[in-house]
């Protein structure tokens, strides 16, 4: 079994405070990362929003500087969540986003998924994160996680899609677990969520979506709570499940 995880920023990382929950994330992922063959994906987090926002990178326009240090600050993460899965025997090798992925015009429109692929078949576990790939555009544009996630999964036919986040899964406006969602009900329900450069939840439903319509499982799960990964890789009932 193939499953992929996007590691969301808000789930190791306040992304108003700042305040950090890594440790917790990463010692869960080193526990729980059992049961089948994965490919990890990472949000860019507090500090990855903080710069993006203070910057307003959306395009590339000698702010070259400001870029480098976005990407910088989001590969230091990815490093400290490698160093942690490495000490666990679990065998994560970091995989540039940047290298892999093209954009035009702030849209993804290619990707070559070839090294993941190698990685998987060697025994790896690939680790990637939230980049600015090139845009035949706009010089850089940033790939959110959640659509690399979700494309991940396609392109490998994945059977399993698992965003991580600081919640207990899709909260509805009175911040109430919605255990089940169907592609038709996405679009008519309210949320509780806090907005982000990426999107919020209901960016995130719409890859969820995209993906339960290719028949990838996907559930939406709280990564801060031990033992809720393990049940997602499982199959068993926690988070939201999208359909």
């Amino acid at each position: 079994m193939i499953c992929v995880i996007k590691i969301g920023g808000s789930s190791f990382s306040d992304k108003k405070s700042g305040e950090s929950y890594f440790s917790k994330v990463a010692d869960n992922l080193a526990k729980e990362l059992e049961g089948g063959e994965f490919v990890l994906v990472q949000g860019a987090g507090y500090i990855g929003h903080k710069i993006a926002m203070e910057e307003k990178l959306s395009g590339l326009k000698d702010n070259q500087v400001a870029w480098a240090r976005l990407r910088n600050e989001v590969m230091k993460i990815s490093s400290q969540f490698i160093e942690s899965l490495v000490k666990a025997k679990k065998p994560a090798v970091y995989i540039a986003t940047s290298s892999i992925a093209k954009m035009k015009n702030g849209e993804l429109s290619g990707l070559n998924i070839d090294p993941i692929i190698g990685f998987i078949k060697n025994g790896f576990i690939p680790f990637l994160h939230s980049d600015a790939p090139i845009d035949e555009v706009k010089g850089l544009s940033i790939l959110s996680g959640d659509i690399l996630a979700e494309r991940i999964a396609e392109l490998l036919g994945a059977e399993m899609l698992i965003y991580g986040i600081d919640v207990d899964g899709v909260l509805d406006k009175d911040k109430k677990l919605i255990k089940e969602l169907s592609k038709d009900q996405i679009n008519n329900v309210e949320y509780w969520e806090v907005n982000d450069v990426s999107g919020g939840i209901k960016a995130k439903l719409k890859y969820a979506a995209e993906a339960a319509n290719k028949g990838i499982k996907v559930r939406i799960i709280n990564l801060r709570k031990e033992g809720n990964l393990a049940k997602a890789i499982k199959g068993e009932d926690v988070g939201t499940l999208i359909l």
